[in-house]
């Protein structure tokens, strides 16, 4: 599909949301940010580098890709959007079938701009689909990093399942710090101040307290399992550690 021209995005100071919105598995879509290769782990840098982590993300996105469109096929996501300002990430993901969406077509404020600021660009993002993209026929989002190493179809595929019955699924990083996957109703993500970065996972639970959303959490390794640090990688089997990084 042609996506639309820039979209300028505003917020209301308030949210009001509250209860779960049953959608279906089927009607959700994922969503994938992922960083431009030149800024792309950046924290791995004292044990890879530049080309290495360049690699290891372009072999991240490309096993997470092959696992969501598995899940696609078997009917249980409606899609997968890729959000980045790469081009040669946004090219691999259409080259896997994978719909994209460039941050620059967003038309984010000069302030919302900077390379960390996932929050402001999935606002944007959510606000963008919901006004412009009908077509999608979709009712939830699944917001999935593309830094899972160990991602496999069952760990999504137990995560769809839960959905079903509630209305928001969080999925924390190994440490119980950080959000690793956010499931939301359309109709919620667009009133919901997202909260990625330290203590996420905490943050996003009391905002979903405080607007009387229910929720569950789901833990499965393959979703845990993020790579942020270098004990991270090393913790990887050395077979694994080579074949993210060939160049």
């Amino acid at each position: 599909m042609t996506w639309p021209d820039k979209l300028s995005v505003g917020r209301e100071d308030e949210i009001e949301f509250e209860g779960a919105i049953q959608v279906g598995p089927v009607e959700t879509w994922a969503v994938v940010p992922v960083k431009q290769l030149g800024q792309a782990k950046s924290r791995l840098r004292g044990r890879l580098n530049q080309a290495e982590r360049a690699a290891l993300m372009v072999n991240l996105l490309r096993h997470t890709l092959q696992v969501l469109g598995k899940i696609v096929s078997s009917g249980s996501l409606a899609g997968v959007i890729v959000l980045s300002e790469d081009k040669q990430l946004l090219a691999l993901a259409e080259s896997l079938g994978v719909r994209t969406v460039s941050e620059s077509g967003l038309n984010l404020a000069p302030e919302q701009e900077r390379p960390e600021n996932l929050n402001a660009v999935l606002t944007a993002l959510v606000q963008y689909l919901a006004l412009h993209a009908p077509d999608l026929g979709g009712k939830a989002l699944l917001i999935l990093p593309a830094d899972l190493p160990l991602l496999t179809e069952q760990d999504l595929a137990g995560l769809l399942s839960l959905s079903a019955a509630t209305g928001a699924v969080l999925v924390p990083d190994h440490a119980r710090q950080g959000t690793n996957s956010l499931w939301l109703p359309l109709k919620t993500a667009l009133e919901f101040p997202f909260n990625f970065g330290d203590n996420s996972f905490a943050l996003h639970q009391e905002i979903l307290r405080r607007h009387r959303v229910s929720f569950e959490i789901y833990e499965q390794p393959g979703l845990l399992y993020d790579l942020d640090y270098p004990t991270d990688f090393e913790r990887l089997p050395p077979g694994l550690q080579k074949s993210l990084t060939d160049l």
